[in-house]
């Protein structure tokens, strides 16, 4: 795991691929942070949605070519599948003077209720005027309505722990679950407010889980316990759970402050 100095709010991370530089002499310069890809899944309207979007360079024309990079999913009858590669869409569109810009990528139709489990990430490739690549982004948006992931931040008991469960999973078999940690803390009120991020190689906690007759399963990824009582400390805990062969079958997070000094 890195430490990295950040403000003490954590950031927002949901919705938010990574930052990927990619280019030539001749693209544009790098992009500002906070410039990112957008995924919509959105039930009520029954329609997933992309986009680009947050601050760019002001007055800097930009290409967006969005794709479909991954996907995965199990109905109501749980059936597994994948949705089919289609077309890319580009948009068009110039940094505002304070930098806002909002390309429209794909709109499809999708019907929420359908999918006890949900899961697409699309790809924006960012080129300039000229067509020279200067950034790409990722966005993923996930629905699951069978597994329920829960962190809880007990300072009575002075523990951090996180657990998963499971129903409507196929019977007498197995998934792995995955955890990463994002933390932010800060041990006394003049110290540096850090945040540890997880490896991106890896996951934090790794997990075999079986499921039983009626497709049920439980885990408990991890419980720290304090030994000294921080002055600042929240958690947030990513969780994907995947079957033998890698494909993603679940996946949720939750959030949870144990102190806040401030």
């Amino acid at each position: 795991m890195t430490l990295r100095r950040i403000p003490p709010l954590l950031a927002a991370l949901l919705l938010v691929g990574s930052l990927a530089l990619t280019g030539t002499a001749s693209a544009a310069p790098a992009a500002p942070g906070p410039g990112r890809a957008e995924i919509t899944c959105d039930a009520s309207t029954g329609k997933i949605s992309t986009r680009l979007t947050g601050t760019w360079v002001p007055g800097f024309a930009y290409q967006a070519e969005f794709r479909l990079l991954t996907s995965s999913f199990v109905r109501t009858d749980g059936s597994l599948g994948w949705v089919p590669q289609f077309p890319a869409v580009t948009g068009t569109g110039t940094g505002a003077s304070d930098g806002t810009l909002n390309i429209e990528g794909y709109t499809r139709d999708w019907n929420a209720s359908d999918y006890l489990f949900y899961t697409e990430t699309v790809r924006v490739i960012v080129r300039n005027s000229a067509g020279a690549q200067v950034t790409e982004r990722d966005a993923t948006c996930d629905r699951d309505v069978r597994t329920t992931y829960t962190l809880t931040c007990d300072p009575a008991t002075h523990t951090v722990s996180a657990t998963v469960t499971g129903t409507r999973y196929r019977p007498n078999s197995g998934v792995r679950v995955e955890y990463n940690r994002i933390t932010t803390y800060q041990t006394t009120p003049d110290s540096i407010r850090w945040t540890s991020w997880p490896s991106t190689q890896r996951p934090d906690i790794s997990h075999s889980a079986p499921t039983d007759g009626d497709g049920r399963w439980s885990d408990l990824g991890y419980s720290n316990t304090f030994k000294s009582e921080p002055y600042y400390y929240e958690q947030t805990v990513e969780v994907t759970v995947k079957l033998s062969d890698g494909t993603i079958v679940g996946r949720g997070s939750d959030h949870c402050v144990y102190a806040d000094g401030t």
